[in-house]
């Protein structure tokens, strides 16, 4: 069977209801079922997602060498929150390599930029 292109694909490849190649647009219009990812509700009072310190928040989410950590705020001149964050990560955890990824960078961050000397933090995205 010839594919949009002109090529020939053998029968034997489209076992499994595999399609040739049918130009740019052939898919447009079309419905198709698409699963979602599982997951698991907490609705209990008792079982609440709420930790006891930043540390064991960051254990519990499986914090490690080389991660991006983001974070999301509109503080004016940024929030504490980054930088308490990281100060754990790599004062406590020792954890190295790290990209921090932020909506906006302010005076509350200024801590940032040792780890950035310190050769902890390698990258920043704003």
């Amino acid at each position: 069977m010839k594919n949009a292109v002109g090529r020939e694909i053998p029968e034997e490849l489209l076992a499994g209801g595999k399609e040739v190649y049918q130009g740019k647009y052939y898919m447009d219009g079309k419905t198709f079922h698409k699963a979602g990812p599982r997951v698991r509700r907490a609705e209990k009072p008792q079982a609440s997602k709420v930790l006891a310190s930043i540390r064991e928040a960051c254990e519990k989410c499986g914090a490690h060498d080389g991660m991006t950590v983001s974070f999301h705020h509109a503080f004016r001149n940024g929030d504490y929150v980054t930088s308490m964050v990281v100060k754990v990560l790599v004062e406590e955890m020792g954890l190295k390599d790290l990209t921090v990824a932020t909506t906006s960078l302010g005076s509350a961050q200024d801590l940032l930029a040792d780890y950035i000397e310190e050769g902890k933090i390698i990258g920043i995205q704003s």
